[in-house]
């Protein structure tokens, strides 16, 4: 594993800007929200974690208890270059990474 900065975790993520959203998503023809940190991740040599055995509709439990397992919770959480879990409602369905200007994160739209 190599030593990532938070700014290389974010110059990393807006490569990706522009890429389609797809469901399961790990390449350039297509990215989904929680393959976007996990492809940000590879590209850095952070980790070589991967997850593929999710459905379309989000399970926010275990989707929140995947994060746990693989990320740390720090605080402040917004920092830059950080992996956030949101919620649309109640329950935390989906993650973005932070940026000095906003969030990147894989948004299918409705």
């Amino acid at each position: 594993m190599t030593q990532a900065t938070r700014s290389d975790v974010v110059r990393v993520a807006r490569a990706w800007l522009g890429v389609r959203w797809q469901h399961q998503g790990r390449n350039r023809n297509g990215i989904d929200c929680v393959g976007l940190p996990i492809v940000v991740a590879w590209e850095l040599g952070i980790s070589q974690y991967d997850i593929i055995d999710y459905g379309r509709v989000p399970n926010g439990a275990r989707l929140q208890a995947e994060m746990r397992r693989q990320l740390d919770v720090v605080r402040p959480w917004n920092q830059v270059g950080n992996v956030v879990l949101m919620r649309f409602e109640r329950t935390p369905i989906h993650v973005g990474i932070i940026t000095d200007i906003g969030l990147i994160h894989a948004f299918a739209g409705m």
